[in-house]
């Protein structure tokens, strides 16, 4: 069901309403983009596709691409909504 026809498929950041459709769209590219890196890397090379944040856990390349494409498609989607990544 496409969220303007649902009751429950728009919540509100502030003054500004977000669909549910949006960011399902947003969070299902993100996760192709993971999935691209980690469908091509043997388990014995993923420590080449990471690094590690001040914190000592890991940050990989997919972690790094979800994040761009996210805030990006947030960013284009909904301009005035701060996000915090």
């Amino acid at each position: 069901m496409k969220a303007e026809k649902s009751s429950f498929g728009r919540f509100k950041a502030g003054e500004v309403e977000i669909s549910i459709d949006d960011v399902a769209a947003i969070a299902k590219e993100a996760g192709e983009a993971i999935m691209k890196i980690y469908d091509g890397t043997p388990l014995s090379t993923w420590a080449d596709i990471a690094s590690s944040k001040a914190d000592g856990s890991p940050l990989t390349a997919a972690d790094e691409a979800a994040n761009e494409i996210i805030c990006r498609q947030l960013r284009s989607a909904y301009p005035t909504i701060p996000i915090m990544s």
